[in-house]
């Protein structure tokens, strides 16, 4: 794993730890820099971990201060409403239904929801529904074409 700006990461063994990403091109061996807390009541500090998010290169202390990547679906709750797509088709509305363990979304095939099937689908993309996304009325994906009329 490279660390990179703009992704979630945590420390292993603080599930509850924030980390911002400051800098990603700092002098070997330690290149990237991070603000973190390790609770949400805890001050912020300063700390410097490797590129693949290492905080202590030699393993003298464990590696408890390591960074681990979060999945962006880590917040998603099983059943709430998503949006999904391959990338070739336009956006599906959906319900959430996991991560699967090669870290993909998953979505309950056809619109259902776990009350009513325990198939799922891997998907490429998924997001959460921008306000106007959300016509519970209408089972056509949003578009100028659909059945819906246009999104505007």
């Amino acid at each position: 794993m490279k660390i990179e700006k703009g992704k979630k990461y945590r420390l292993r063994d603080c599930p509850e730890s924030e980390v911002v990403i400051l800098d990603t091109e700092l002098d070997p061996p330690y290149t990237v820099a991070a603000k973190l807390k390790r609770a949400p009541h805890r001050e912020w500090e300063i700390m410097t971990f490797s590129s693949t998010g290492e905080f202590d290169t030699m393993k003298e202390y464990g590696n408890g201060n390591d960074l681990i990547e979060v999945s962006p679906y880590a917040d998603f709750k099983v059943d709430e409403p998503v949006m999904v797509s391959d990338g070739d088709l336009p956006y599906r509305r959906r319900y959430f239904a996991g991560i699967g363990p090669d870290g993909i979304p998953r979505a309950w095939d056809a619109g259902a929801t776990s009350w009513t099937t325990d198939v799922s689908i891997a998907w490429n993309y998924c997001r959460r529904p921008a306000p106007e996304e959300i016509h519970p009325w209408c089972p056509a994906p949003i578009s100028e074409n659909s059945p819906c009329g246009a999104t505007s």
